[in-house]
């Protein structure tokens, strides 16, 4: 009986990065095969196109060559790199008391938000507050690390914070006498 035994350094892969190749640890020579949807770029060496498959659970099979074939099936899952896209509604003045919410892109996540330079009111959840803010332009960060299966992502935009003008007026030749013509 040959041996179909494989494996790949994981079985969770991120939809970014280099393509897995299996591990054949039985008898070489057989092929591989996947359940539909599964990208294979090379069925000798069952290399895994994880760009192109699609998200979720899979499963690839190693089928030993010759008469005596023997199969073994193993899940694979791919899944997808998280998206840190956001914004906010701004410019804001540094008149606005209240909170002001990030607007995450549907299908993004928000991780730890920061800004550049120093002087931004923000929370690591993105929420800022323009009256507790020091005027000026802003670059505003989402940060969502590494789970350690897809990489980290960033995303970044910029803001802009806006004193308010100083409404201020003078009278010449002050000051003035009640009925004097003027």
């Amino acid at each position: 009986d040959q041996d179909a035994s494989f494996d790949f350094s994981a079985s969770v892969y991120c939809n970014v990065g280099p393509n897995p190749v299996a591990n054949i640890t039985g008898t070489p020579g057989g092929t591989f095969t996947s359940t539909t949807g599964l990208t294979l770029l090379n069925a000798t060496t069952g290399q895994i196109d994880q760009v192109n498959s699609p998200i979720g659970a899979h499963l690839i099979t190693y089928t030993t060559p010759g008469p005596c074939a023997h199969s073994i099936t193993k899940p694979i899952t791919i899944k997808a790199i998280q998206k840190a896209n956001f914004s906010f509604l701004g410019p804001y003045c540094t008149s606005i008391v209240g909170v002001q919410h990030v607007n995450i892109t549907p299908g993004s996540n928000g991780g730890a938000f920061s800004a550049i330079p120093a002087g931004l009111d923000i929370k690591l959840n993105g929420d800022i507050t323009p009256s507790l803010s020091n005027a000026g332009t802003y670059k505003v960060y989402n940060t969502i690390v590494s789970d350690n299966i897809c990489p980290e992502v960033k995303d970044s935009t910029l803001i802009t914070i806006t004193a308010l003008p100083i409404a201020g007026f003078s009278f010449p030749n002050s000051p003035y006498c009640q009925n004097l013509p003027v």
